[in-house]
């Protein structure tokens, strides 16, 4: 863990023996949930140092806390979405529905939602805490990578590896808006806090930032490499696959 107000190391959390692709914080902020490769989900404590670790059948992709607290619910490689008490690790029920992994998980504000990004380009939605399924949206056509809810009401973002951003209504389950600019699949979304701006980061090595409310891009970073604008032309001593990771990493060959 970091502080966001010094940006340095206050605590190190280990146990994984492999890599990690999910960390969620707990409601109340006092337990960190991590999952991974390992096929464990660690429960650390922030105040003790205190860590539960549970099992799982399969290589976790996604770890969210239910509002409440008292469950996580994690997505795997596999189709089903798991509903696992925090207290013992034991697996209460399972949402049926996705026919390939699942990627993403997202509840709304008010916590009467679920949401879930597959592998096989659909988003499910679910009532909670019933588990009901209630829609499918579709439009993607290639895996869905990241949900989020806005922060304000039931609009829901999605981004996929076909390098599109959807703005849905949750309610309707229309989609409002397809966003437009990166160019590799789209691997992060966060709505600010006012719910009307949109921020997504993807492989193409932009930050973007957009206007839910009318789908406009308001502004794009993009994350300089490690040879940015340096030129190699001429260069000697170096093989053509050295090249051409170089240009990869941003540098200049005008001879090529």
């Amino acid at each position: 863990m970091r502080s966001l107000r010094t940006r340095r190391e206050t605590k190190t959390y280990k146990g994984h023996t492999d890599w990690i692709y999910a960390v969620a914080v707990s409601p109340d902020e006092q337990t960190i949930a991590s999952a991974g490769i390992d096929r464990t989900i660690r429960l650390s404590s922030r105040s003790r140092n205190e860590t539960r670790s549970f099992t799982q059948p399969h290589v976790i992709r996604q770890l969210i806390w239910a509002p409440d607290g008292s469950v996580l619910i994690s997505g795997s490689q596999d189709p089903l979405i798991r509903v696992i008490n925090a207290s013992d690790g034991s697996i209460e029920r399972t949402l049926e529905g996705h026919r390939n992994w699942v990627l993403a998980l997202s509840f709304s504000a008010d916590g009467a939602l679920l949401g879930s990004g597959s592998g096989d380009n659909t988003i499910r939605l679910w009532n909670w805490p019933s588990g009901d399924a209630l829609a499918v949206l579709e439009g993607h056509t290639r895996p869905v990578l990241g949900l989020a809810f806005s922060p304000t009401g039931r609009m829901l973002a999605s981004i996929g590896a076909d390098t599109q951003v959807r703005i849905w209504d949750a309610d309707s389950q229309n989609c409002l808006y397809i966003l437009r600019g990166h160019t590799a699949p789209v691997m992060a979304v966060a709505f600010f806090p006012d719910g009307r701006r949109l921020a997504t980061g993807g492989e193409d090595e932009t930050i973007r930032i957009w206007d839910t409310e009318t789908g406009t891009e308001l502004a794009m970073w993009r994350i300089e490499r490690p040879y940015e604008r340096v030129n190699i032309s001429g260069a000697t001593g170096i093989t053509e696959a050295q090249r051409g990771t170089l240009q990869l990493l941003g540098a200049i060959d005008e001879e090529y």
